[in-house]
């Protein structure tokens, strides 16, 4: 907790009750299971940071080694946001994120946009898809 009271996530939820949430609707096991996972992937991320003979392939790293751009941003459909894209005049883009693209968003591009989503949609849409897929 700091002086404002609990971190939070998203716009009211602090990080304990969103980590409730996730072992509620995963089950103990799963939930360790997954803990483990992401706090591997972080580890092999940051020690392929510090030793760069290691590769540590991302979707970011390959873009980098084919000089493919990579943007990261809070809000996609944010005018800023927008009017930088638009600069850059792409003719496709990758996008994984939670948000739901806008009309000005979906029509920057020449070809189109691919949404990475971890399962089947609609079936599975929302926050917590990778692990919905497996319930």
């Amino acid at each position: 907790m700091g002086s404002n009271g609990p971190i939070k996530t998203g716009k009211r939820r602090s990080k304990f009750v969103y980590l409730l949430s996730l072992l509620i609707i995963m089950g103990l096991l799963f939930f360790i299971e997954n803990s483990v996972k992401a706090a591997w992937y972080k580890l092999k991320k940051r020690v392929c940071s510090i030793l760069p003979a290691l590769q540590f392939k991302t979707l970011e790293s390959i873009a980098k080694q084919y000089n493919i751009s990579v943007d990261y941003t809070g809000d996609p459909n944010s005018e800023a946001y927008l009017y930088a894209l638009k600069l850059k005049e792409p003719d496709f883009i990758i996008k994984q994120s939670q948000f739901i693209l806008k009309d000005d968003f979906l029509e920057l591009t020449n070809i189109g946009i691919l949404n990475h989503h971890n399962v089947l949609v609609p079936k599975n849409r929302g926050r917590l898809t990778p692990f919905l897929g497996f319930v």
